[in-house]
C-alpha cells in the first residue's frame, strides 16, 4: 500500500492538482523531477501540454474570425446605412432583423427600437402592402408597387419592392422603398 501511494496515488494527486487551475492560455509551468521520472505522468503530462495548445491555438483562431466576421456585418452596415432607398428586413415570423439608417430618417424611429418589433406594428403605413409580403413570404414571388405616403400633410410617393430573403439561416422577406415624388411631378406635368 505505501508502495502504491508513493508510486501511483502521490504522482497522480500531483498532476491533478498542476491541472487544476487551467484554463485555455494560461499554460502551464513544466513538471520536473520525481514526478517527471514516471513514464506515464511524463507521457501523460506532455500529452496534455500538445492538447491545451492546440486548443488555445483554436481559441484564438476562433476568434480571429470572430473579429473579421464582426469587421465585415460592420461594413455591410455601412453600405445598407449609406444607402438612400429605405431597406428593411424581416425574419419568417415578421419580426424586423434589419433597419437602416434612411428608414430611420423617414419613420423617425431609431434601428435600435425598431429592430426586433413586429414590421406592421413598427412601420404602420405598410399595411397597405401587407398582402403583398405575406404572398412574397409563401410563394418567393418578388412585387414591385407604388404607394403614397403621408408626412406632416405631404405626400411622398414611393415604389416599393418586396423581396424574398434567403440565406442558409435566415429566410424572410426584404422590403426596398424609394422615394420618387419629383420623379411622379415631372411625369405628370409632362
Amino acid at each position: 500500500l505505501l508502495i502504491a501511494m508513493k508510486f501511483f496515488v502521490k504522482p497522480v494527486e500531483s498532476f491533478t492538482s498542476l491541472l487544476t487551475g487551467w484554463s485555455p492560455g494560461s499554460g502551464i509551468s513544466p513538471v520536473r523531477g520525481f514526478l517527471y521520472n514516471i513514464k506515464e505522468i511524463a507521457v501523460l503530462f506532455e500529452t496534455f501540454l500538445d492538447k491545451s495548445e492546440q486548443i488555445t491555438s483554436g481559441i484564438n483562431e476562433l476568434k480571429k474570425k470572430e473579429n473579421e466576421m464582426q469587421g465585415m456585418r460592420n461594413y455591410l452596415k455601412s453600405i445598407i446605412d449609406s444607402m438612400p432607398s429605405i431597406i428593411i428586413s424581416t425574419d419568417r415570423n415578421g419580426l424586423i432583423i434589419e433597419w437602416n439608417a434612411a428608414a430611420s430618417r423617414f419613420t423617425g424611429i431609431p434601428a435600435e427600437k425598431a429592430i426586433g418589433g413586429d414590421l406592421f406594428k413598427t412601420f404602420p403605413d405598410l399595411e397597405a402592402v401587407e398582402w403583398n409580403y405575406n404572398e412574397t413570404m409563401k410563394s418567393g414571388r418578388a412585387y414591385e408597387m407604388k404607394k403614397g405616403f403621408s408626412r406632416s400633410g405631404l405626400v411622398t410617393d414611393m415604389n416599393i419592392s418586396i423581396f424574398p430573403l434567403s440565406a442558409e439561416s435566415n429566410e424572410g422577406v426584404v422590403i426596398r422603398l424609394d422615394d420618387i415624388t419629383l420623379f411622379e411631378k415631372a411625369e405628370s406635368s409632362l
